[in-house]
């Protein structure tokens, strides 16, 4: 199992007016890495980027029902974008978060 960092968005002033994206860690859990292979060029917020694709799954918590597709994991010091948040079945005890590496633009 590794241990991921969760991390959410938040938008802070800067100093010229302008308005940058910081990201706070929210929480971190264990869960289970799968490597989907090498992903081909998408178009995902209006850019244009190579991604690895990866399946992260957790325990069901209060916590890991929070995350979004504004979010992303820090694994092993590598960025993740959450991609796909599956929906939440009562029944499972998992969440499988489809991730893509790389910095959001």
């Amino acid at each position: 199992m590794l241990i991921a960092e969760f991390q959410a968005p938040s938008q802070v002033a800067t100093p010229g007016g302008g308005r940058q994206t910081t990201w706070q860690t929210q929480f971190s859990l264990a869960g289970v890495y799968r490597s989907l292979g090498q992903g081909n060029e998408t178009e995902l917020a209006g850019a244009m980027a190579s991604e690895g694709l990866a399946v992260f799954k957790v325990r069901r918590t209060a916590s890991a029902r929070q995350v979004d597709r504004t979010w992303r994991l820090v694994l092993d010091n590598r960025t993740w974008n959450v991609l796909r948040v599956p929906p939440i079945n009562l029944r499972s005890r998992w969440i499988a978060f489809h991730i893509a590496e790389g910095d959001p633009t």
